[in-house]
């Protein structure tokens, strides 16, 4: 979820089975592949789901890459500068065949500006911006952060331990973020573009969606993950004293139900 400054806030949507029976029929969902929510707490907590139309009124996704073949999962985003950035990664299915969970590889990720928040959601004006291209295996989007005059966003490297990098672009250069962006290097300094192999890594065994906040009242950084061993049932608590580490290896604050052993686990189900 996502504060902005009139107190609504923006809930971002993946894979989103819209209609009132949310159908799917084999391997052809009746599905959008991102979507919004924006809640109030005028009158108790309340949550309005957006599903984009088109002008002919057929459910669109929210965020769609010029590329037909290609969609984007929106993973995070902050407000700046009067409007609202997305983080979207590329997704595509892969040339070899995956089971149905699992098929699809990364390809890229871009930055959506999304601009005249105080219009219907329906009337929002989408801008994406392109950020990092296809092939270097580390997107910028995991995660995002705006501390001081930058915005923070994290990648997953999908190499070696997988590792999480982090990567920064100016607020003031947030329309053309492919030109402004910066990357924590190995030797501790800021450098211009993005090097995944020769970064830090701020987490040895990354996430490639997690939450990353400053906690005032503990003052540290938090950071939100499920267990990155894979196909676990734990979600972790890691903390830092800095945005970029050094971080602790985790407490378990919460098991995943649906991922429980047991009778009642469905092997088809995973979290």
């Amino acid at each position: 979820s996502i504060p902005l400054p009139d107190g609504r806030d923006v809930w971002i949507f993946g894979d989103t089975l819209y209609g009132p029976n949310r159908v799917v029929v084999g391997q052809d969902p009746r599905m959008v592949h991102n979507s919004l929510g924006i809640s109030t707490c005028k009158d108790g907590w309340h949550l309005d789901y957006v599903v984009k139309h088109d002008a002919a009124g057929s459910a669109m996704s929210y965020f769609s890459p010029a590329e037909p073949k290609h969609w984007y999962w929106a993973l995070d985003g902050f407000y700046a500068k009067g409007d609202l950035w997305v983080t979207l990664l590329c997704l595509r299915h892969p040339s070899k065949p995956a089971p149905a969970g699992l098929d699809f590889e990364t390809c890229g990720s871009d930055l959506a500006q999304v601009s005249h928040l105080e219009r219907s959601p329906q009337e929002w004006q989408v801008v994406i911006h392109p950020l990092v291209g296809d092939g270097v295996k580390a997107y910028p989007s995991a995660t995002t952060v705006v501390d001081g005059n930058f915005a923070y966003l994290f990648a997953l490297y999908e190499s070696g331990t997988r590792p999480l990098l982090v990567t920064r672009i100016p607020l003031a250069g947030l329309t053309a973020p492919a030109k402004n962006l910066q990357y924590l290097a190995a030797d501790g300094t800021w450098k211009p573009g993005f090097d995944p192999a020769n970064a830090k890594q701020v987490m040895t065994h990354g996430s490639p969606e997690l939450s990353i906040r400053y906690h005032p009242a503990l003052n540290k950084w938090l950071a939100v993950m499920v267990d990155p061993a894979g196909f676990s049932d734990k979600v972790l608590l890691r903390t830092a004293p800095n945005l970029t580490g050094p971080r602790t290896e985790g407490d378990v604050i919460y098991h995943i139900p649906e991922m429980q052993p047991g009778p009642a686990h469905v092997n088809s189900v995973f979290c």
